[in-house]
């Protein structure tokens, strides 16, 4: 309940205001890290359930559970604090080229990451409750870890596009002057 009732005080935060998150990649990010938070929580909790924990317990689906948590939740809201507060202490933004790259390339990455490893955990636990040998469950899941290995490059590559937005924020000499405006056009003063 504490994980639904925290992430529906965020979610319904933005009511009204979901239209932000277009023009908004650290609203984005920070989106992303909760609905993160969300899913992996409430996937935690059914693991917890005896007759999954059979199927899942020490499979791959444990390893795509943790990255959907700590990487979808802990990681997305970093990246997010990151990208709304650097440009105020330093005066200097990303392009909305690099952001969106590292945006969608670590969204889709560890979606297909997370998914890959969710079904072919789901199968390695199934092969082993039937008694298969250890390698027929290695050989069941080989294609989904080829799509975890394509799910992983672009989550690598997106932390490569995070490090160039970082030095741009701070030190490059081409990034351009945020500006110090409030978060909310309605926060204006006149």
């Amino acid at each position: 309940m504490p994980v639904w009732g925290g992430s529906a005080n965020f979610l319904l935060t933005m009511r009204g205001r979901l239209g932000d998150l277009a023009h908004s990649y650290p609203l984005m990010f920070i989106f992303v890290g909760v609905i993160g938070y969300l899913v992996g929580s409430t996937q935690g909790t059914f693991e917890a359930f005896r007759s999954l924990q059979e199927v899942w317990h020490l499979t791959n689906f444990t390893v795509g559970h943790s990255h959907l948590t700590m990487y979808g939740f802990i990681t997305f809201a970093t990246w997010g604090g990151v990208y709304a507060l650097l440009p105020l202490a330093t005066g200097k933004a990303p392009g909305q080229l690099g952001l969106g790259l590292h945006f969608w390339m670590a969204v889709v990455g560890s979606f297909i990451y997370v998914i890959s490893l969710s079904i072919g955990g789901t199968i390695q636990g199934l092969d082993w409750i039937h008694g298969l040998p250890f390698i027929q469950s290695v050989v069941d899941i080989q294609a989904y870890w080829v799509w975890r290995g394509v799910g992983g490059l672009l989550m690598f590559l997106s932390h490569i596009v995070f490090a160039w937005n970082v030095w741009r924020m701070s030190f490059g000499p081409s990034a351009k002057v945020a500006p110090l405006a409030p978060l909310y056009a309605d926060e204006v003063t006149a």
